[in-house]
């Protein structure tokens, strides 16, 4: 453990990491995976390490109510509610509008089934109409806000822990320390927590951030800015130099790649697609709004490189199948109309 900051126990933990045989032996160098998709028993991918202590600090908190944000697709609004309903709290989600596919709509309705979702209307994803959301909802004592991809100073120390995960398998021996590691980059708080953890375990390995969200969305000042705020959390109290040396380090770590944007968050891009048949042929699910698009940067970098270049690894955060709901709720008719 990094910190005493409280936890519930939700992953299934460590991820294993192994070789990708055959995009190693066409590129000549080593090629790698991360498998967060196998994080839990009943939902995986990156967002249970983060709820892991969101949750727990509501709870420490005595928080009833679980509000988050997200798109109508959103793996981290399911994954909220599940986790959320599972462990005692009632589920609640604002959620925006995006470029809808299969997936989404099924995603969707599954957050529906779980959680009492809100439909805010285009508009309201800029950043003063969603602040003045959450200002009225944390009028309650009883609400606990989480924000979208979970990405708070709290939920970032998941991504500490992860980084610490890591480079215990390192030292076993499970893989080679890599040059790179490659994750989406959304709300950021993957990012900044294996930079943060690597640079905390002094390990070398630059982090990039596949940018799939916008400016202002999300930039490298506010992820920055995260970082230093988790540090903060799992240190306790500042010690300033010290401290600053870690940041310092960590933004060194930290590369954003925005060559797979496209024309936006959430529109599927040609390179995504062949990403996504690709990863299939190695035994990987991706989707296109977030890991294809990361898996896309990784591949070109992988081809790009001179032969016997140093190791790479792809951090595999999308989770997959859907769990079976016992319970459902009733779902609402603009959901039924939105993923018809």
């Amino acid at each position: 453990m990094t910190t005493d900051v409280p936890r519930l126990s939700l992953a299934t933990l460590p991820t294993r990491v192994h070789r990708l045989t055959g995009l190693s032996e066409e590129a000549g160098r080593e090629v790698w995976v991360k498998r967060d998709d196998e994080s839990s028993t009943s939902y995986g991918g990156n967002k249970v390490r983060k709820l892991e202590f969101l949750l727990a600090a509501a709870k420490s908190r005595g928080h009833e109510s679980i509000w988050t944000l997200g798109a109508y697709g959103s793996h981290h609004a399911f994954a909220t509610a599940w986790y959320a309903r599972a462990a005692g709290f009632e589920p609640h989600a604002l959620l925006f509008p995006q470029p809808m596919s299969p997936k989404d709509c099924e995603t969707l309705r599954a957050t529906a089934s779980l959680a009492d979702v809100r439909r805010l209307p285009p508009t309201s994803r800029s950043l003063l109409a969603d602040a003045a959301a959450v200002l009225r909802m944390s009028l309650s004592p009883r609400v606990a806000w989480i924000p979208g991809g979970g990405s708070s100073p709290i939920g970032t120390v998941g991504f500490v822990e992860a980084a610490f995960e890591f480079a215990d398998q390192i030292h076993r021996g499970d893989c080679p320390k890599p040059q790179a590691v490659f994750v989406p980059f959304g709300s950021s708080g993957t990012a900044a927590g294996l930079a943060l953890g690597f640079a905390l375990k002094d390990l070398d390995i630059t982090v990039v951030g596949v940018r799939v969200v916008p400016l202002p969305v999300s930039s490298r000042p506010a992820t920055l800015a995260l970082i230093a705020r988790a540090l903060h959390v799992i240190r306790g109290t500042a010690q300033s130099i010290r401290d600053a040396r870690y940041v310092a380090q960590a933004a060194k770590l930290l590369r954003l790649d925005d060559t797979q944007l496209g024309a936006g968050y959430a529109h599927p891009t040609e390179a995504a697609h062949e990403a996504v048949a690709t990863a299939q042929a190695q035994g990987l699910a991706l989707e296109t709004t977030y890991t294809a698009k990361a898996f896309a940067a990784f591949l070109t970098r992988a081809s790009n490189a001179s032969r016997n270049a140093g190791p790479i690894l792809f951090w595999q955060t999308f989770a997959g199948r859907l769990p079976a709901i016992s319970t459902p709720r009733s779902v609402p008719d603009w959901v039924l109309s939105v993923s018809s």
